[in-house]
């Protein structure tokens, strides 16, 4: 049976976008589940439910991408390659990891998971 690690998230997106964009639009109510099976955890990760909102605003006010309020494939990907690479070894056990443009922060957690000191910069 696969360990359940809901980790709730801070908003990651850019501050500066955040603080500006209306509450009618604010929404990061979607929960996605990602499995990584070798290490037999599902991360649980909040996105907003629709990006299309997000973009309008930032395109209309001449504001930063909310590249933080979804999950990439990039960022699905190194946390696969985290997990498959990572999990019998305790190479990043006790590292410090600075994961630049971690959006939601999946890459980050998955890291975290394997013992090492990490900071996310969105």
């Amino acid at each position: 049976i696969a360990m359940v690690a809901l980790l709730q998230c801070k908003i990651t997106a850019s501050r500066s976008l955040i603080s500006m964009v209306p509450a009618s639009i604010l929404d990061l109510s979607k929960w996605i589940p990602y499995r990584l099976d070798k290490i037999q955890k599902i991360l649980q990760i909040r996105e907003a439910s629709n990006i299309e909102p997000y973009l309008e605003f930032a395109i209309e006010n001449n504001t930063p991408e909310p590249f933080g309020v979804v999950t990439w494939n990039s960022s699905r990907l190194m946390a696969q390659i985290i997990d498959s690479k990572f999990h019998n070894s305790t190479i990043l056990n006790g590292s410090q990891v600075c994961d630049l443009g971690c959006g939601t922060g999946l890459a980050s957690f998955a890291c975290a998971i394997q013992g090492a000191h990490v900071i996310g910069l969105d």
